[in-house]
């Protein structure tokens, strides 16, 4: 009688941003450094004139395209993570933040039946590279995961990437590291 090892889910990493959003997803046995396997995508939606209708829709716009993202290039199982909330007490954008990752939250639990777990980008970063620059920590995961021949194209999907690397050491697979 042979066990079979039960595969893993998908594994979702989201960098959620007013300015850029960008998710990363994981497939189930990934092959650790085999990038074209990865599927990505940053979402980007210039602000309108500035109405509260068109705030709210405009984060709506973010949601819906990263659930579509998902939808359309994921499995039937999908576990995710998304970077926690880094903003400034003095930032003007912390409530619209905040909004944007709660209705994100949201609705990928409807969406999918499973919660979206936070992680601080700090944690993540610093399970992918090991040590953390004091400074620009956000350019030091894009310059080292372009060194490992990632294909993200800016620091948003590198972030996502870096929190769906920590998603996978929270399921127990292989995690990924440029320690």
């Amino acid at each position: 009688m042979s066990r079979r090892r039960k595969e893993t889910p998908w594994i979702l990493g989201i960098d959620p941003s007013l300015t850029r959003s960008a998710a990363v997803l994981i497939p189930p046995g990934w092959e650790l450094g085999d990038w074209l396997t990865l599927r990505w995508c940053s979402v980007e939606i210039p602000p309108g004139d500035g109405t509260e209708r068109q705030r709210v829709e405009r984060m709506g716009e973010i949601v819906d395209r990263l659930l579509n993202f998902v939808s359309e290039h994921s499995g039937s199982e999908v576990r995710g993570w998304v970077e926690q909330y880094a903003f400034n007490a003095r930032s003007a954008s912390v409530t619209k933040l905040a909004e944007l990752g709660g209705i994100l939250r949201h609705q990928f639990l409807i969406e999918f039946g499973v919660p979206l777990e936070p992680v601080t980008a700090s944690q993540a970063r610093k399970q992918l590279l090991g040590k953390l620059p004091r400074k620009d920590q956000k350019l030091a995961v894009q310059l080292a995961l372009g060194r490992a021949g990632a294909p993200f194209v800016n620091g948003d999907e590198c972030d996502a990437a870096c929190v769906a690397f920590w998603g996978l050491t929270e399921i127990g697979a292989m995690g990924f590291s440029l320690a």
